[in-house]
């Protein structure tokens, strides 16, 4: 007899795989990726929100209520600076995902280019406007003098995480971003310490300091690194894209800014220091629902 015939392949028996098979095999893996992706990133902005409430909540054991409401009246003037925009970051994060799926990335680096041109001269901007006040105010009192160059800081360096943030597309791309996220959540837990040791000048210091770190770890992990080349008729086009879906964002803003506006008009910014524990509570509430929306939005373009 002779030797024994060995058994034939798997891939004999079964036969190759056909195209729809492996088709549908390669979509349920990609939704499993990016489910997970999914996962990481919101975990990621959760663990945000509990150290932003953690440190907030211990931080205003530390500080006295007027130079808190300070501080919240000029995050209120930073969210309503954001008008400068004027929607070119809001059109990238439109076109750019349209770009990219085309299979046009060099397109995509120029809308990214000029986007980023246009969003250092509004940071720039913003944080002059801070500066000015800090010369105006000077005689305010101490805790005007300490927020508004840190505001000045924290200003420009949330509007460049901002557009940083709108060009992290891919899956690969949200996982950097997670990245950045548990970043911020780590530098979070600093806040109690800082304050306990400075008071409103560690608040101040710890701020700016938090958003200059995030937005050059950002930086260092961008998906474009491009060179800022501001081109009009793009620019143009981002602005008639993105106008739209920044009025409306921007009108909710402005919206909900309306309780500190009528406190500041009331009681002065005191009242509004009172008021910022239930502030940071309502803002923790919409970070989760707002890192799906990022995560989603580029899917659906």
């Amino acid at each position: 007899m002779g030797a024994p015939r060995p058994a034939p392949a798997t891939s004999a028996v079964l036969g190759p795989w056909p195209p729809a098979a492996i088709a549908a095999s390669r979509r349920i893996l990609g939704r499993l990726t990016g489910q997970r992706t999914a996962l990481a990133f919101v975990v990621a902005v959760g663990a945000v929100n509990i150290s932003s409430l953690l440190g907030n909540g211990l931080a205003f054991r530390w500080v006295e209520p007027a130079a808190m409401g300070t501080w919240h009246t000029l995050l209120l003037l930073s969210s309503y600076l954001t008008f400068v925009r004027l929607g070119v970051t809001n059109g990238m994060g439109r076109e750019l995902p349209f770009a990219l799926g085309s299979g046009d990335a060099t397109f995509a680096r120029r809308i990214v280019s000029t986007a980023l041109a246009y969003n250092i001269a509004c940071s720039l901007l913003v944080a002059l406007v801070f500066l000015v006040m800090w010369a105006a105010l000077w005689s305010r009192g101490p805790a005007w003098r300490l927020a508004l160059p840190a505001m000045a800081v924290v200003g420009g360096s949330n509007l460049y995480l901002t557009f940083l943030q709108a060009t992290f597309r891919s899956d690969s791309d949200f996982l950097r971003l997670a990245r950045v996220h548990w970043a911020q959540a780590g530098l979070g837990l600093f806040l109690p310490p800082m304050v306990y040791a400075l008071g409103f000048s560690g608040l101040c210091l710890h701020a700016a300091l938090a958003a200059l770190l995030v937005a050059g770890y950002a930086h260092a992990l961008r998906p474009f690194p491009v060179a800022p080349r501001f081109e009009v008729p793009l620019a143009r086009a981002l602005v008639l894209t993105g106008l739209p879906l920044f009025t409306s964002s921007y009108l909710q803003t402005f919206a909900l800014g309306f309780d500190r506006v009528i406190l500041l008009h009331r009681g002065g910014v005191e009242a509004v220091g009172y008021y910022a524990p239930a502030l940071a509570v309502v803002a923790a509430m919409g970070i989760v629902p707002s890192a799906v929306a990022t995560y989603a939005y580029p899917r659906m373009s």
